[in-house]
């Protein structure tokens, strides 16, 4: 009995989600970006050039190119905190952090938009 209430409840909670993502689209996407931004910081980071090892050098390394112009990097700076997110370290929780909120504050925006559109064609 209690797992065909979960079900239940669980489809019902499917149905639900799947009207308001329907009727706010953009909202849902931001929710989603939310979500899924963080799997993608580390790859992203390693893209660049910051490996889980510490700076991958190479020609198309954008993380070597910025460490060879500025040298030794200040600890705590930008570049040590995206070093260490590309090694996993503490640093990722910021990455991760930053980006949420960008993808966030980009979809309240879009959103914020979206209404102030829909108001001045509507007057209502």
């Amino acid at each position: 009995m209690p797992s065909e209430l979960l079900a239940l409840g669980t489809k019902l909670a499917a149905k639900q989600a799947a009207e308001w993502s329907t009727e706010n689209p953009v909202l849902a996407a931001s929710a989603v970006g939310v979500l899924v931004a963080p799997a993608l910081t580390v790859p992203a980071l390693s893209a660049i050039g910051f490996g889980t090892l510490g700076v991958q050098a190479g020609l198309w390394s954008i993380a070597a190119s910025m460490q060879s112009t500025i040298g030794n990097p200040v600890v705590g700076g930008v570049f040590a905190t995206m070093q260490s997110a590309g090694a996993g370290g503490a640093g990722l929780a910021v990455v991760n952090g930053v980006v949420q909120a960008g993808v966030g504050a980009k979809g309240m925006g879009t959103t914020a938009w979206e209404w102030i559109k829909a108001f001045n064609r509507t007057g209502a």
